[in-house]
């Protein structure tokens, strides 16, 4: 079962971050379907959900066929396994600071989607369609 948050989130600022992450690999399980890209920039391949703040964070993220709930803090990227043909994640800032969360959802390496928020205990909600 996939929840997906829906509504307009209106962040403080949007900014872009570029830090250095650990990959954390989560079992989703997906239906299999053929996939091929080829303008891959980075050596990552597949799909991946990349969160960042300076702070402390919790959520999840996941496709049609299930999600999985995360804690953490810093920079952590999660591996979505399987050709999804939906992603979608919901982050929340675990404090009041006022550092920028950012989700970020990669196809081979490369951002196809980008939220960010600023704001004290902000939450971002992202999606994409691989179709």
């Amino acid at each position: 079962m996939l929840v997906v948050v829906s509504g307009m989130f209106s962040p403080d600022k949007t900014t872009a971050t570029n830090t250095s992450s650990d990959t954390v690999s989560t079992p989703v399980s997906t239906p299999t379907s053929s996939s091929n890209s080829s303008n891959s920039s980075s050596s990552a391949s597949g799909i991946q959900v990349k969160v960042s703040d300076s702070g402390s964070w919790s959520g999840s993220y996941g496709d049609t066929s299930g999600s999985q709930t995360v804690d953490g803090s810093g920079s952590k990227t999660f591996e979505v396994t399987g050709s999804p043909s939906v992603v979608s994640a919901c982050f929340q800032k675990k404090d009041g600071g006022s550092g920028t969360l950012t989700v970020e959802i990669l196809e081979d390496g490369n951002v196809v989607e980008t939220k960010s928020t600023s704001a004290q205990y902000g939450v971002v909600s992202i999606a994409h369609s691989f179709f």
